[in-house]
C-alpha cells in the first residue's frame, strides 16, 4: 500500500521526502550492524553520532560499511556526558535509534561510572528530542534483558519464562542496575513529556537483547569477551551460570523494524533467541576450535558454590557470578516475532562465527593449525 501510495503521489507530481534516522554511538558493535543494514537498504537517510569526527581509526569501519550507498551516512560529534552537539545531531531527524551506552564485561570499582552515563546519557538524548522545533516521531532505545530478569534472588525459577512485563531489581551488579535505571528513566521521561502541552511529543520503544554474539564490523564489542575468554582458556573453569543469546544481525533488524512498526510504540521487545548454560556454550565452541589448536576451552563445572561465595569477598568479578550462581533466565521472544517480524537466527552458529571473527581480526592469536587451514594462500585459493 505504501509503495502504491508513493507511486500515485509521484504521478501527480508530489514527492515524498526521505525520512532521516539518527543512530547514536555509531561506532559500536550493534550500531555498526544497524548502519550496515540501513545503508544497504537505502530506505532512510542516516546520521550517526561519534565522540570525535577526527578519530579516523574509529570512523574507518563506519565509512567502509557500504560502497556507494544511496544515502551516505552523515557523522556528527555528540557525547553522552555533554549537552554539546545534540541539538545539531537531532536537526531534521525523524527517528532516533539510541544505542550508545557503556558496556563492560568486568566489574567496575564505582558503579556510578556505568549508571550515571547510561541514565543521564539517555535522558540527554530524550530531552533534545522533546525540544520545540523537533521533528522526532519515535525514539528506539537499546536496553537489555539485564533490565528484565536479574536480581530476583529466591523468587527466580529456572523454569520461569520472563516477559516484557518483568523488571530486574536493583539487588544486582552495576551493569544490570545501569540498564534498568536508564530504561526506567526513559519511560518516565516520555510519560511526563507527553503529558506536557508545551513539549514536543514522540513515541518510545525499547529493544531488550540478551548477550549479543556474531561477527563484528569494527572492533569487537565487550559482549564478545566471553567468547574470547573461553576460547583462549582465560577463564579456566565454567561458572554454573546460564544466559540468553541473540545474533547481532537480528538485534539490528529489530531496531530498524521498530522504526515503522505501528504496534512497537509504547512497548519493550525481548530479543533473545535461546538460553544456554555457559557449559553448553563451551560445548558449542569446543568441537570447532579444539582441532585448530585451542585446547584450553574449559569443561570443568564442578566448583562448589561456597568457594565462589568466598572468592566474591575478595574479587569484584566473582560477586556477579555469586549473585547468579545456578540460575538461567529464559525469555519469551514472541512479541519480537509477531510485531517486529523477527525470525531468530541460530545462536550456536553465531557463537562459532564470533570465534572465527575474533581470530581473523587478531583479537585472538591464530594458532599454526588455524593459519594453515584458514589463512594460508592455499586456504585462500580454496
Amino acid at each position: 500500500f505504501q509503495l502504491l501510495f508513493a507511486l500515485l503521489l509521484d504521478i501527480v507530481g508530489v514527492k515524498m521526502s526521505t525520512e532521516t534516522v539518527l543512530l547514536t554511538g555509531a561506532s559500536g558493535y550493534i550500531a555498526l550492524e544497524i548502519a550496515y543494514q540501513i545503508l544497504s537498504a537505502g530506505k532512510y537517510k542516516l546520521k550517526g553520532t561519534v565522540r570525535s569526527t577526527s578519530n579516523e581509526s574509529k570512523l574507518a569501519p563506519i565509512r567502509s560499511l557500504v560502497s556507494d550507498p544511496k544515502y551516505p551516512i552523515e557523522l556528527v560529534e555528540a557525547d553522552l556526558t555533554s549537552d554539546k552537539g545534540w541539538d545539531e545531531a537531532l536537526k531534521d531527524v525523524d527517528y532516533v535509534l539510541h544505542t550508545a551506552s557503556p558496556f563492560v564485561a568486568t566489574a567496575v570499582k564505582n558503579e556510578d561510572d556505568l549508571i550515571v552515563p547510561a541514565r543521564e546519557g539517555t535522558l540527554r538524548v530524550l530531552k533534545a528530542a522533546s525540544k520545540p522545533g523537533s521533528k522526532v516521531k519515535r525514539v528506539i532505545v537499546t536496553s537489555s534483558c539485564a533490565a528484565i530478569a536479574y536480581g530476583h534472588g529466591s523468587a527466580h525459577s529456572n523454569e520461569k519464562l520472563y516477559t516484557e512485563q518483568d523488571w530486574s531489581t536493583l539487588k544486582t551488579d552495576a551493569y544490570t542496575k545501569s540498564k534498568t535505571l536508564a530504561e526506567q528513566a526513559a519511560w518516565q521521561f516520555v510519560e511526563t513529556n507527553n503529558a506536557d502541552p508545551d513539549s514536543h511529543k514522540f513515541e518510545l520503544a525499547t529493544i531488550n537483547p540478551s548477550l549479543v554474539v556474531g561477527p563484528y564490523r569494527g572492533t569487537s564489542g565487550a559482549s564478545l569477551s566471553f567468547v574470547s575468554d573461553f576460547i583462549t582458556g582465560k577463564i579456566p573453569i565454567v561458572p554454573r551460570i546460564g544466559i540468553g543469546y541473540v545474533a547481532v544481525t537480528d538485534v539490528a533488524a529489530a531496531h530498524i523494524s521498530a522504526i515503522a512498526a505501528p504496534e512497537a510504540a509504547g512497548h519493550r521487545h525481548i530479543m533473545s533467541a535461546d538460553s544456554m548454560w555457559l557449559a553448553e556454550m563451551c560445548a558449542v565452541l569446543r568441537p570447532e576450535f579444539e582441532p585448530l589448536g585451542y585446547d584450553k576451552i574449559p569443561s570443568f563445572e564442578g566448583v562448589p558454590y561456597f568457594v565462589v561465595k568466598l572468592m566474591s569477598f575478595f574479587m569484584a568479578d566473582m560477586k556477579t557470578v555469586a549473585l547468579n550462581w545456578g540460575q538461567i533466565p529464559r525469555f519469551d521472544h514472541s512479541r519480537a516475532e509477531k510485531v517486529l517480524g523477527i525470525k531468530f537466527s541460530d545462536v550456536k552458529q553465531a557463537l562459532i562465527e564470533s570465534g572465527h571473527c575474533l581470530i581473523k581480526n587478531g583479537d585472538i592469536e591464530a594458532t599454526p593449525q588455524y593459519k594453515e587451514k584458514y589463512m594460508s594462500e592455499a586456504a585462500a585459493e580454496k
